[in-house]
């Protein structure tokens, strides 16, 4: 009977612990081979030309894209921003922080000719005042009140501190119109203005009447501008007196012509210098000048009319 037996019947009745482990390992062993060779075979078809492979499924996304933001909305937002926080801080400025902060002191900047403290003596009459209390234009029409002063910009700090900075005028000439009346400034685009003389330092006199409202002729400060260009005309410009074609008329005209006059000082030559060729002819008397010849020392009259020479006079001239 044992014959007809079959083999798992034979495993299975009596086997001891030794035969039931040796089998274990043995169908382990038959499992691996098996997987290996199954293994080798999908191998084997991959590589095999003309025969494809089944695509991978893609992974899942985990999130959608996100939508890029359109390309004016970040600086839109951006001036938003910005403009909100002008609009705001005005307000904020005026009504939080300036009424808290009482005037304490007044720096002022931009000064050459005028002292600083000058300027600031007539706005610390408001001093413990709020700065929200003291505006720009009352501070502008205090300043100005100077005539040195052509224009003035002020700023409120909050710890008490009012800034202005200002613009002064410059001061090319003097002029006095009849030799009783007041001496005024003139700036370089031709204006006049009533300020302290003695701030401007050492200046050309130019004499002769101008309407109230009227400026200094483009030809007169052309002539300022070329005396200063030589040195032996501007080393002493206060002693140089410009006469205006209307008030040297007369002295000119003894002379044979009118015209602009110069006088070189309270005991130097007149000089007559005409209406043309202005520049050549200052030109040549800086040449002259120069020269410090002995027959132009004793000149009275140097008169540069003529073309190309100077004619000198030493009797007295008429008038």
């Amino acid at each position: 009977m044992r014959l007809f037996r079959s083999r798992r019947s034979v495993e299975r009745s009596g086997k001891s612990p030794a035969i039931e482990a040796a089998l274990r390992e043995k169908r382990a062993r038959e499992h691996l081979s098996r997987k290996r060779r199954h293994d080798r075979g999908r191998h084997e078809a991959a590589a095999a030309p003309g025969i494809p492979t089944p695509p991978r499924a893609p992974a899942a996304r985990s999130a959608l894209p996100a939508r890029p933001l359109p390309r004016l909305v970040v600086p839109a937002c951006s001036l938003l921003a910005l403009g909100s926080g002008f609009v705001v801080a005005h307000p904020l400025f005026e009504g939080l922080w300036l009424p808290r902060a009482p005037l304490e002191r007044v720096s002022v900047l931009g000064t050459e000719i005028r002292k600083p403290e000058s300027i600031a003596r007539a706005l610390l009459g408001s001093a413990g005042s709020p700065l929200s209390a003291i505006h720009p234009d009352t501070v502008e029409a205090l300043v100005l009140a100077d005539p040195w002063i052509e224009s003035a910009d002020s700023f409120r700090i909050p710890d008490g501190t009012l800034l202005v900075g200002v613009v002064e005028r410059r001061a090319v000439a003097r002029h006095q119109s009849l030799p009783d009346d007041a001496i005024a400034l003139v700036d370089p685009s031709g204006r006049r203005f009533m300020g302290a003389v003695e701030a401007g330092g050492a200046l050309p006199l130019v004499a002769g009447p101008i309407d109230a409202d009227a400026s200094l002729s483009a030809t007169a400060l052309e002539i300022l501008a070329e005396l200063s260009r030589h040195r032996g005309l501007a080393q002493d410009p206060a002693a140089l007196t410009l006469h205006l074609p209307s008030s040297g008329a007369r002295e000119a005209a003894a002379e044979g012509g009118s015209g602009f006059v110069l006088d070189l000082g309270p005991d130097g030559p007149r000089v007559l210098l005409g209406q043309n060729f202005l520049k050549r002819r200052i030109a040549r008397l800086a040449s002259l000048l120069e020269q410090r010849d002995a027959l132009l020392a004793g000149a009275t009259v140097i008169d540069l009319r003529y073309a190309d020479r100077a004619v000198l006079r030493t009797e007295p001239t008429s008038g």
